[in-house]
């Protein structure tokens, strides 16, 4: 029975990723980054990065996920979009129907896009909008377009009805300029 159990769910997570054309993680360039935001019609212009590897290792500290969406309110504080924390990402393009209600929210001693932007290449300015940061790799495949694409649908409606919002693609692979050893990164066991 136990093999049983575990042959089943073991071949389910192996169908998934086939399906979903999740794999491994590998070395990626910008050129190949924005091939696969090209692909599934993504706004390449939209698209940020990690400053490095060790700025990527402090971004998976945060435990945001890949893909996920992170919510700032209009003061560039970190809004949750989870009403538990056991929540998954599904009910991202639920909260996009309330999404002017995080303005209201007052919380100062979160996350903040100032900490973000210590990691990444380019700043983010907070410019009195919503920003939304939607996290997405290579190596997630298909699941990128039916999350992240579908969040920006979400994000465009809240758009026509006037709420002042901005997104940007924060990429979760491991760069070539990075200059990492593949061996490494296979030694550090790192998982998007």
């Amino acid at each position: 029975m136990i093999l049983f159990f575990l042959l089943f769910f073991g071949s389910c997570t192996f169908m998934l990723k086939k399906m979903y054309h999740v794999k491994n993680p590998k070395i990626e360039t910008v050129k190949s980054l924005e091939k696969f935001l090209d692909k599934y019609g993504y706004d390449k212009f939209k698209l940020i990065l990690l400053k490095d590897f060790s700025s990527y290792r402090a971004f998976l500290n945060l435990k945001k996920g890949v893909p996920n969406a992170m919510f700032f309110n209009e003061r560039g504080e970190y809004v949750d979009y989870r009403t538990t924390p056991e929540e998954c990402n599904a009910s991202v393009g639920k909260f996009f129907q309330t999404i002017e209600a995080i303005n209201q929210v007052n919380n100062p001693d979160s996350l903040s896009i100032q900490d973000l932007n210590h990691l990444l290449q380019n700043e983010i300015n907070v410019k009195d909008e919503i920003t939304v940061i939607m996290t997405w790799a290579v190596f997630a495949g298909k699941v990128n377009k039916d999350k992240s694409l579908n969040w920006i649908t979400h994000l465009k409606d809240a758009q026509m009805k006037g709420v002042k919002i901005n997104y940007y693609l924060l990429n979760c692979d491991v760069l070539d300029t990075w200059g990492i050893d593949p061996k490494e990164l296979k030694k550090s066991k790192i998982k998007g």
